[in-house]
């Protein structure tokens, strides 16, 4: 999660649009992962459903915020 924070991070600040939207691309290829590494912990029951349930409602809403800055930025 910190490195998806620091790409959003990266993101934000940078003046140019090319490095903007390449660091928009690679914070929703981590989240991604981030995703994937949630929904194994589910399985393994590592975490509670509960807990699972939480955390992919955010990290979904999380993906359609950066999904849509993508797209504003094309």
């Amino acid at each position: 999660m910190l490195s998806v924070l620091e790409l959003v991070l990266e993101a934000a600040t940078a003046g140019e649009p090319k490095k903007k939207e390449s660091a928009i691309v690679a914070a929703s290829a981590k989240l991604d992962t981030l995703k994937l590494l949630v929904r194994l912990s589910k399985d393994c029951k590592c975490i509670s459903h509960r807990h699972y349930q939480a955390m992919e409602t955010r990290l979904y809403r999380i993906g359609r915020m950066t999904g849509g800055w993508l797209k504003s930025m094309r």
